[in-house]
């Protein structure tokens, strides 16, 4: 019984369901349709190019005319090495030294020019000079101050002179620092050298006679 009633509900709806009407379908507003578009202007044809004249041809160039050789350079006669003249060799006649010199590998001499200076007034300027740079310890202080290497090291001693040297004073100490690279330094040491020897010929004291032999070392 209870079967039958619940089919009896289900073709009842079915049947409702068919037989209700579809919703109505809202209208699809107007379209403005879009203006007229005026059209494109007829465009002027190109007008015809005029064509490109005929250029000239270029005229025959007419070729350099021809160049004469040069002519053979005479070759340069050789040289004779030894060629036998009268004129005298200007050069003195060298010698072998021991290292290190203790004197010039040749003879030196220089004539006197003018009037000659007395021997007494040249004596007496010397001592003169040598007893100032004696009395301020002039040479002890070339000895001291000078840049090079001492035979303690182990390598060959030697001195010259420097200029790029400082000194720096802290309490009752002077510090001699290098500070920098020396350049032609053997302009300044070689008077250095003609000083110092010739202070040793005139006064065979030791220092400079130690500063001479340093300084031809260097």
């Amino acid at each position: 019984m209870r079967y039958l009633s619940a089919l009896m509900l289900f073709a009842c709806l079915v049947w409702a369901c068919s037989s209700s009407e579809e919703a109505p379908v809202a209208p699809t507003p107007d379209v403005t349709p879009a203006p007229d578009v005026e059209p494109t202007p007829d465009v002027e044809p190109t007008p015809d190019v005029e064509p490109t004249p005929d250029v000239e041809p270029t005229p025959d160039v007419e070729p350099p005319p021809d160049v004469e050789p040069t002519p053979d350079v005479e070759p340069t006669p050789d040289v004779d090495e030894d060629p036998d003249t009268d004129e005298p060799n200007d050069l003195p006649e060298f010698s072998d030294v021991d290292f290190p010199p203790r004197k010039l590998a040749f003879e030196f001499t220089r004539p006197p020019v003018g009037e000659p200076v007395p021997a007494e007034d040249v004596t007496a300027f010397t001592e003169r000079v040598a007893a100032a740079l004696h009395d301020v310890g002039y040479f002890r202080w070339l000895l001291r101050t000078s840049t090079g290497v001492d035979p303690s090291t182990g390598y060959e001693d030697y001195l010259a002179w420097h200029r790029d040297v400082e000194m720096v004073k802290e309490g009752e100490t002077v510090t001699f620092r290098q500070t920098g690279r020396e350049h032609n330094m053997w302009i300044h040491s070689s008077k250095v050298l003609g000083a110092v020897m010739g202070a040793y010929l005139h006064t065979g004291d030791w220092e400079t006679a130690k500063l001479t032999e340093q300084y031809c070392k260097g």
